[in-house]
């Protein structure tokens, strides 16, 4: 069913808990153009927490899209049915809205999950998430 975009924002901010966290991003459909999707400027974690203001619900970046186009580069990220995307909660990204009169995007995200310098801490889980898509 039809839904907002959210405004450009880090996953930061509802963590709160360490600028030091993934995000994993688990999409329970198949993609098709009218289900949304998301933006995301590469690179743009590096800046560290960017500011943000609480609208209702969500926070907001005060940068414009226009001017992180400028400094970034802009990438859709869409994807198959058991794909998994893992990105740093500094990532400045946005939301597509999803425009489909009767589907509904499903996706589970999981939060939280605090960076290391250590990826032998992340690999297990990741593994199985990789064997869930294969089969």
């Amino acid at each position: 069913a039809p839904h907002q975009s959210l405004p450009i924002h880090q996953d930061y901010p509802y963590m709160m808990q360490s600028d030091r966290q993934l995000v994993v991003w688990i999409p329970l459909v198949e993609y098709n153009h009218e289900l949304g999707g998301f933006h995301c400027w590469l690179g743009s974690h590096k800046d560290g927490p960017a500011p943000q203001t609480k609208k209702g619900d969500y926070y907001a970046l005060e940068e414009s899209g226009a001017s992180l186009d400028k400094r970034f580069e802009r990438h859709f990220v869409d994807w198959q049915l058991g794909d998994v995307v893992v990105f740093d909660s500094l990532l400045v990204h946005q939301t597509v809205g999803n425009t489909h009169p009767t589907e509904t995007r499903i996706i589970c995200v999981i939060r939280n999950f605090i960076k290391t310098g250590n990826p032998q801490l992340i690999l297990p889980f990741l593994t199985s998430l990789i064997q869930l898509k294969l089969g």
